[in-house]
């Protein structure tokens, strides 16, 4: 059985390295959500590789575009901290990375933790 993923922070370098690696043991791990910043465009191409049952990103206005997208490629959209933190929570996630920098991942972690779920962090713990 694979492990379900949820990545705060997909499209920063961590997001993308932890990406690039579960990509190569796509037998071990299915990405569940995806959580991102501003960066759509390299979001869109993960959604259409990875394809997330959840994505989450910053800014109301982007949740708008990608829901023009998000029937056809099967994910539901989410804004906001409010947003990343119900990505860190999902009950059928077995391990939330959090790359999100700043004060903006602590709520989403701390909503990972409380529910604990095991989580990785580069300041945490090494891959």
């Amino acid at each position: 059985m694979r492990k379900k993923i949820s990545i705060l922070g997909s499209t920063g370098f961590i997001g993308r390295m932890v990406l690039e690696i579960l990509e190569l043991h796509s037998e071990r791990f299915e990405i569940l959500a995806l959580s991102a910043g501003e960066n759509t465009s390299l979001l869109i191409e993960q959604i259409k590789k990875f394809r997330p049952s959840f994505v989450s990103v910053k800014k109301e206005e982007d949740a708008k575009f990608l829901r023009k997208i998000s029937e056809e490629l099967g994910f539901k959209i989410l804004h906001g901290t409010g947003g990343a933190s119900t990505v860190a929570s999902l009950e059928d996630a077995d391990i939330v990375v959090s790359a999100i920098s700043g004060i903006e991942g602590f709520l989403p972690t701390y909503s990972a933790v409380k529910q604990g779920k095991e989580f990785f962090s580069p300041t945490r713990n090494p891959l």
